[in-house]
């Protein structure tokens, strides 16, 4: 339903790997840590949306730029549809992440997924020019590591609990546990 492109062509794209699987762990764990908070409402979900979308993006770009062959059991993207198609549609999938945020006017929520958008991507751009260093240290590949993954869990913990109107400690303990 949050899905709507003007091509059919973009819904083929992000549907085989929005559908393919995955244990769901980032909206889970924002749909808990919101009833954690007592939350209540249904903007759990809608962020959670807008998340799997953000994390799709990031997965359809990740495979390109590291020349994966395979994604949860299934040819990647990329190897059906070409490089140029994969990368536009992970552009509208972050774009329409961002869409979803910003149609619930909470500008706190905004803030925090452009914020980790910014740092997966600055991640990956970190990844990408160390890749195949032997030489590549452990604080360095923990802050790669930090940055593509551990933010992600971070960011999902720590919106259950902004939209919760949480405490401050909730939000440290949520986003510390998600981290």
């Amino acid at each position: 339903d949050n899905l709507p492109p003007y091509l059919e062509l973009v819904s083929e794209v992000a549907g085989h790997l929005l559908f393919s699987g995955g244990k769901r762990l980032r909206p889970l764990l924002m749909v808990l840590s919101a009833r954690l908070c007592g939350y209540t409402g249904n903007y759990d979900k809608t962020f959670s949306t807008a998340l799997e979308y953000l994390h799709t993006a990031t997965l359809l770009h990740d495979d390109l730029v590291d020349g994966a062959t395979i994604r949860r059991g299934k040819e990647v993207a990329h190897a059906n549809w070409g490089n140029s198609i994969t990368v536009l549609v992970g552009d509208y999938l972050l774009a329409r992440a961002l869409s979803i945020a910003a149609g619930t006017g909470i500008l706190r929520v905004i803030q925090i997924l452009a914020q980790l958008t910014e740092s997966m991507s600055q991640g990956e751009v970190h990844q990408l020019m160390r890749k195949g260093d032997i030489n590549l240290k452990e604080e360095e590949y923990l802050e790669v590591i930090r940055r593509k993954t551990a933010m992600l869990f971070e960011a999902a913990c720590r919106v259950s609990a902004v939209i919760a109107d949480g405490t401050e400690e909730q939000e440290t303990a949520l986003s510390d546990y998600g981290y």
